[in-house]
C-alpha cells in the first residue's frame, strides 16, 4: 500500500491545524532545547578560552 507524498503533506497540515496547542508546544520545546544546547556550548567555549588564556 503506497501513499502519495502529496497526501502525506495534506494529512500533516490537517493534523497541525487540528492540534494547534500540541504543535505550538512541540515547536516551543524544540526552540527551548536548541537554545539550551547553544547556551551550554557557548559557556564551555568561553571557559575553555579563559583557561587557555590563564595558562
Amino acid at each position: 500500500m503506497r501513499i502519495n507524498i502529496g497526501e502525506n503533506g495534506r494529512m500533516a497540515i490537517t493534523t497541525l491545524r487540528e492540534n494547534k496547542m500540541r504543535s505550538f508546544l512541540t515547536v516551543l520545546g524544540v526552540v527551548i532545547g536548541i537554545t539550551a544546547l547553544l547556551s551550554v556550548v557557548s559557556i564551555l567555549v568561553g571557559v575553555y578560552s579563559n583557561v587557555n588564556d590563564y595558562l
